[in-house]
């Protein structure tokens, strides 16, 4: 096995600036067209369906490019724990900024939308004033940001145990 060309950090903080710009892109390509996002869940998973194709490839390209075509599943997994990382790092900040700075009413519009989902489940009257004094609580730009970074985190962890399966390449 030859030493590798660029660590796997650097590898990976490469393909999370373009994963991270495409949904970035995405997101506000949702607000510039007034698609309400919040009440069209399937929208919701493009961002999700953008960051495993990131995943998939960035990990692929570090196996192929920087490790000779060959990678163990903890190197396939590492790879994409990594472009999580970096991913949920730069859509975070972008959040934040996003309903911070941007789009701060975006966080009323989400609020409502979860108001009517709340009673479409059948939540009314007091139950339905908890629910909604704790949701609006999480209603911040600081908390959703934080919110965004973990969840893809827990997510691509999951994703990542799958797409390492594919990626491991031992030699033979």
């Amino acid at each position: 096995m030859t030493e590798r060309k660029t660590s796997m950090a650097k590898s990976a903080l490469n393909y999370s600036l373009v994963t991270g710009a495409v949904i970035i892109i995405f997101s506000l390509l949702l607000y510039v067209l007034n698609i309400n996002v919040y009440e069209n869940d399937i929208l919701g998973y493009v961002s999700y369906a953008i960051l495993i194709i990131g995943m998939i490839i960035g990990s692929k390209s570090f196996r192929d490019n920087e490790l000779d075509g060959f990678a163990s599943y903890g190197q396939a997994y590492g790879s994409g724990i990594l472009i999580v990382f970096f991913t949920a790092v730069l859509v975070s900040v972008y959040t934040y900024l996003f309903y911070g700075f941007i789009y701060p009413e975006g966080l009323d519009e989400m609020l409502r939308v979860s108001e009517e989902k709340m009673y479409q489940k059948g939540l009314e009257g007091e139950q339905l004033d908890a629910a909604l004094a704790i949701t609006k609580k999480f209603m911040n730009p600081v908390l959703l940001s934080v919110s965004v970074f973990f969840g893809y985190l827990v997510w691509g962890a999951i994703i990542s145990v799958v797409i390492s399966f594919f990626i491991k390449k031992e030699p033979k």
